[in-house]
C-alpha cells in the first residue's frame, strides 16, 4: 500500500517526467533543464514526508538530493562535476542502506561485483584520463546495489522495490556511460517515454505507409493500359 502523503509526489512526479520529455521533444531548452531534477527532488520529499524520521530517512534524502544537483548538473553539460554530485549521492544510499540492514550479506555482492567488472572492462579503453574516477564510480553504485539487496527480507517488503530502483539507476548509468566512452547509440539519452512515443509513431507511420501502398494496388489493378 502507498503511504498517502507519497501518492501525491508520485502523480507529480509522473507530470515532472512528462515536462521533461516535451522540453527535450520541443527543444524547449529551458524547461529541460528546469525539469530535469524534478522527479528525484519530488522523491526526497515524498521520503522526507512517509518516511519514519531517524538516520535512515536523513542519508536517502541526503543522496536523494545529491542526485537531482547530479541531473542538474549533467544537463547542463557539466559531466565531472555532475559525476561527483552522483558518487557523493550514492555514498549517501550506501550509508543509509547500512544504518537500516548491517548486515553483511556478502555473496549477495557477487553479481554487482561481477557487473561492475564487466562495465569498467568493457569502458576501459575509451577511458583515458577518466579511468580512475569511472571506475570509482562504477565501484560505489555497485556497493549501492549490494547494499540496497541486503536490505531485502520479509521484515522489509518495502525493500525490494528499492533494490529495483537502485538496479534500473545503474542499467541507466551503464548506458549513459557505454555511450559516452565506448560506443555512442541514441537510446542512451532517451527517456522511457520518449521510447514509447517514438515507436508509437511509428507504427502510426507503418501503418500509414502500408494503408498508402494498398490503396495503389487496388488503383493499379483497376486500370486498363489504353490501346492506339
Amino acid at each position: 500500500m502507498i503511504p498517502r502523503p507519497f501518492r501525491l509526489v508520485l502523480l507529480l512526479y509522473g507530470v515532472a517526467i512528462a515536462l521533461f520529455v516535451a522540453g527535450a521533444a520541443l527543444h524547449l531548452d529551458a524547461l529541460r533543464i528546469v525539469a530535469k531534477p524534478l522527479p528525484v527532488l519530488l522523491l526526497a520529499v515524498g521520503v522526507a514526508r512517509s518516511a519514519e524520521a531517524g538516520t535512515f530517512r536523513t542519508r536517502l534524502v541526503f543522496g536523494l538530493v545529491l542526485c537531482a544537483a547530479g541531473d542538474l548538473i549533467l544537463e547542463l553539460g557539466r559531466f565531472v562535476p555532475g559525476l561527483v554530485a552522483f558518487l557523493v549521492g550514492h555514498l549517501g544510499y550506501v550509508a543509509a542502506f547500512t544504518a537500516e540492514a548491517r548486515e553483511p550479506r556478502p555473496l549477495r555482492a557477487l553479481p554487482f561485483a561481477a557487473f561492475g567488472a564487466v562495465v569498467v572492462s568493457l569502458l576501459w579503453n575509451g577511458l583515458g584520463p577518466m579511468a580512475i574516477p569511472v571506475a570509482l564510480y562504477t565501484t560505489a553504485i555497485c556497493t549501492m546495489m549490494w547494499r540496497a539487496s541486503a536490505l531485502v527480507s520479509r521484515e522489509r517488503p518495502w525493500a525490494t522495490p528499492v533494490l529495483a530502483g537502485a538496479i534500473i539507476f545503474a542499467a541507466s548509468d551503464t548506458m549513459i556511460a557505454v555511450n559516452r566512452f565506448h560506443a555512442p547509440f541514441p537510446a542512451a539519452r532517451a527517456h522511457p517515454l520518449d521510447v514509447l512515443a517514438r515507436a508509437g509513431a511509428r507504427r502510426r507511420r507503418r501503418r500509414r505507409a502500408g494503408a498508402g501502398r494498398r490503396w495503389r494496388d487496388r488503383q493499379n489493378a483497376y486500370d486498363v493500359p489504353s490501346v492506339k
